[in-house]
């Protein structure tokens, strides 16, 4: 693991805990899954109450809060695919901490729309990883993604 990552953890683990209070809230059974699944891009098991079961990945940016942007991962140095291939959970969840909202739209929905995106937005690395700088307005329209204010930030 590189530097960018072991600085970024702690305050990954606190945006799980808060997206996990917040989800837990609004009545979701939430299960955080064991390291192997959490490699396929699988965070959570969320279950409603009538017994429905989904994948959810958690993804945070600090960054957006002030740039309108979020970072789409492409590409990591240590491995070909990022988050925005090679993540199998049914739903994302990204987290924009400080401006207290998130979006949760279906995981195929990003998926589609990537080559779109790499022609129309900058492609910038950060840390170990290359991704698509994209407009959170944007991601949020064309992925079809619900907007929800969240009580809770680091």
């Amino acid at each position: 693991m590189g530097k960018v990552w072991e600085e970024k953890k702690p305050i990954g683990d606190r945006c799980e805990k808060i997206l996990d209070t917040f989800f837990t809230g609004k009545g979701l059974s939430v299960k955080k899954v064991g390291e192997e699944t959490d490699r396929l891009g699988i965070d959570r098991i969320f279950e409603n109450s009538s017994g429905m079961k989904y994948s959810v990945e958690y993804k945070s940016d600090l960054k957006a809060k002030t740039t309108g942007n979020f970072f789409v991962e492409l590409r990591q140095r240590n491995k070909n695919d990022g988050w925005a291939y090679s993540c199998i959970a049914q739903r994302l969840v990204l987290f924009i901490p400080g401006r207290n909202e998130l979006y949760i739209l279906r995981t195929e929905r990003l998926k589609d729309q990537l080559d779109s995106w790499k022609d129309k937005f900058p492609i910038r690395e950060c840390g170990q990883a290359e991704g698509i700088i994209v407009p959170i307005q944007v991601l949020a329209a064309e992925t079809n993604a619900k907007r929800m204010i969240i009580n809770g930030d680091l």
